[in-house]
């Protein structure tokens, strides 16, 4: 779990160049980098018996100890020399369809090409490039020299990609550079990752933070000498009541509420996809919701067993609820319902006042005694997909009942939140909801606008674009975060309390012909199923990144979202510019916040995407601070 969000800068495979594919190499290799033996700007990336071959940048060797493209006196390769190979960005093209259905008019995309300079994960837009209004758009070759020293003043960076040896016997924590005394480890899985200190800071081993040289005690008092140590400012008080500079990332408030989902079931996936509680970064969100639990009869019960303590094991919840210790400003939620309970059970309990009032009283009872911080409503959805006629009025009067009883119950305490996940389709807001009663009665709402369009269509479509596409018209021009956001404003939502949901996972589709990639491609169903979330039609963002070396990537401009085609495969996705896009959205329209669905589909061991850890939600989070 990473708990300090420090930008990790790798000098490579942010910037690799994919060559011709050795369908050899790695048959007898584990899920590793390997030099290349003959040439020392190529290396290899085996993952799960593929081989791909990829060249380091213009001048840089492949570092075989920190497994990166490195300076050449530091990779010391003493094979044949390098090549330099050069990457150039690619052009503005457009693409239609050949059927009479799909899209009339042009769809302007923009292929998204591989930088050839470091930056920092959280800092992608260059990646997207605007597209004028002719069809080509060609864009000059820039080729920039790496730098290995960046320095903030407000904040820790991390100068070196991870070691390969530095962790291997060492558990998840930080650990001081046994070396230079304004560095450190922070190991976690096996990995380490190496962070600098701000300048004129060092790191402080008792406290476990970058703090003034005069309260740490460091052995080998050496300091790196290319790092930037200007001292700190003079301060006209004694500085040791001075806070220090710490690792921990802050949500900002300028996005409102950063509202941060958790599945129950991602901790039976496999190998490093298994997620737990444990994984949560409790500095990245202001809210954490866990889904989901269930009703049983006219009460909330667990829906894993893993859920409640076990004898020595506390349980998924009071891990998840932990957290507050870490972060104390961090409210924690249950979710109840969920897709996969229907609607069945929440139109019986919510049919009768005396079930409601069993629901409502055993609730405070059920939060109260394991710590939760509220309630969040996960009905999908009263009135639709077999629900009973009355579910409307009956929903409004359960919302209404439980927040009389948050209010009535507080007493010194601090008030448990409600909250309500909601549609973002507008026949089922229009059926589902009285927004104007349910407006007063929660806290705010958790809008789920994605799953647009999946696999239940017959063509390739984004799941969650920002905005409607120029070929869109009618009916269609609803599916889109800006109208449906519109929408529940025009219905009487108030816009701070609507906060905008989008998805860390993609949506992907098997493509009738792998020579039409186009939007709006024609779909023989849902995409291959992931290796590691095993759902068919469904992809963790890491498993995309999985992808992205043999992959052609696109930008589709007027709904600000991403996708990639490899072989028949159509895999529309987020990643950290689109996602930038939608904070912006939400900052410029005074929404309530942003919430993610959900966190277990973030690269969130930092292991797949090499963007660091957690590279989607801290995306949201630097947007939201600025």
């Amino acid at each position: 779990m990473n708990i300090f969000g420090a930008t990790i800068l790798w000098l490579v495979l942010a910037a690799h160049t994919v060559v011709a594919l050795d369908t050899k190499f790695c048959s007898d290799k584990g899920t590793a980098l390997y030099p290349d033996p003959e040439n020392c700007a190529k290396y290899y990336n085996c993952y799960g018996g593929k081989n791909y071959s990829l060249n380091c940048p213009a001048s840089l060797h492949f570092n075989v100890e920190l497994s990166v493209c490195d300076w050449p006196e530091s990779a010391k390769c003493v094979t044949s020399p390098p090549t330099t190979p050069t990457t150039t960005r690619t052009t503005t093209t457009t693409a239609t369809t050949t059927s009479t259905t799909a899209p009339t008019t042009k769809i302007i995309l923009t292929t998204i090409a591989t930088p050839t300079t470091t930056t920092t994960p959280t800092t992608t837009t260059a990646e997207h490039t605007t597209t004028s209004t002719t069809t080509t758009t060609t864009t000059s070759t820039t080729t920039t020299t790496p730098t290995t020293k960046t320095t903030t003043a407000s904040t820790t960076t991390a100068l070196k990609p991870p070691s390969l040896t530095f962790c291997r016997d060492k558990i998840d924590d930080l650990y001081p550079d046994p070396i230079y005394c304004n560095f450190f480890y922070q190991c976690y899985r096996g990995f380490a990752y190496h962070f600098t200190c701000g300048p004129g800071l060092l790191y402080n081993q008792k406290y476990r933070y970058c703090d003034w040289p005069f309260n740490v005690e460091c052995a080998s008092e050496k300091i790196r000498p290319d790092q930037l140590t200007v001292p700190p400012l003079i301060a006209t008080s004694n500085p040791t009541t001075r806070q220090p500079i710490t690792l921990s990332p802050r949500t900002s408030q300028n996005c409102g509420r950063v509202v941060c989902f958790v599945s129950n079931w991602a901790r039976y996936r496999v190998g490093d996809g298994s997620f737990s509680p444990t994984d949560v970064d409790p500095f990245l969100c202001t809210h954490v919701i866990y889904a989901f639990a269930k009703l049983s009869g006219n009460r909330l019960a667990a829906t894993e067993s893993g859920d409640e303590q076990q004898g020595d094991d506390i349980g998924n919840f009071a891990q998840l609820t932990n957290l507050k210790k870490v972060n104390p400003k961090l409210k924690v939620l249950l979710a109840v319902g969920g897709w996969g309970m229907g609607t069945t059970a929440f139109s019986v309990m919510a049919s009768a006042p005396e079930r409601r009032e069993e629901f409502v009283n055993t609730t405070i009872e059920f939060l109260r005694k394991r710590n939760f911080d509220g309630l969040d409503f996960d009905w999908e959805y009263p009135a639709s997909w077999g629900g009973a006629r009355d579910d409307r009025e009956n929903y409004a009067l359960l919302c209404e009942q439980l927040r009389a009883a948050f209010d009535a119950e507080a007493s010194g305490d601090q008030r448990l939140i409600l909250t309500a996940a909601v549609a973002a389709g507008k026949a089922i807001i229009d059926t589902a909801y009285d927004i104007s009663r349910l407006s007063v009665a929660v806290d705010f709402f958790n809008l789920m606008s994605y799953d647009f369009h999946g696999s239940w269509d017959q063509q390739a479509w984004h799941h969650s674009p920002l905005k409607p596409g120029e070929w869109e018209s009618g009916f269609e021009e609803s599916l889109n975060v800006e109208w449906v956001a519109k929408y529940w404003v025009s219905k009487g939502a108030p816009k701070n309390k609507l906060v905008i949901g989008a998805p860390l996972y993609a949506r992907s589709f098997s493509l009738t012909s792998s020579k039409n990639a186009a939007v709006g491609s024609f779909v023989s169903g849902s995409g291959s199923p992931g290796p590691y979330t095993a759902t068919a039609g469904v992809l963790s963002y890491y498993e995309v990144c999985l992808q992205r070396p043999t992959s052609k990537q696109y930008y589709i401009e007027s709904q600000r979202v991403p996708f990639l085609v490899y072989g028949d495969q159509w895999v529309g996705y987020e990643d950290q510019a689109s996602l930038r896009e939608k904070v912006k959205f939400v900052k410029s329209n005074g929404y309530g916040g942003v919430m993610v669905w959900e966190l277990s589909h973030d690269d969130f061991s930092g292991r797949f995407c090499r963007e660091g850890i957690y590279p989607l939600m801290n995306a949201i989070v630097d947007e939201c601070s600025k």
